[in-house]
């Protein structure tokens, strides 16, 4: 999930090499230059979710719960739901 959401968030790879070999020891013994999301204007919190999500330790990388929990999600949540809100003046007026 979480080169998936670099990726997307970057428009590159987090990891490169020139043969499978290359990217094989990259994905091993590198890590992602995280200023490419900076530079794109990512949140640090984002950023956040996304290190964790990548991290090499299987037994500390994040979890799906822990995903869903992590503050940028339940924020992002809490702005969808905003937005999706309306109020009692707003319902009156739409009708």
């Amino acid at each position: 999930m979480g080169v998936i959401a670099f990726t997307l968030l970057a428009h590159e790879f987090p990891f490169n090499g020139n043969s499978l070999p290359e990217l094989s020891n990259n994905i091993m013994k590198t890590m992602p230059d995280y200023n490419k999301l900076s530079e794109k204007g990512i949140s640090n919190d984002c950023i956040d979710l996304i290190k964790n999500m990548m991290k090499k330790q299987s037994n500390k990388r994040y979890s799906i719960d822990d995903v869903l929990n992590h503050r940028f999600i339940l924020q992002e949540v809490e702005k969808i739901k905003k937005k999706l809100t309306l109020t009692k003046d707003d319902k009156e007026n739409a009708l």
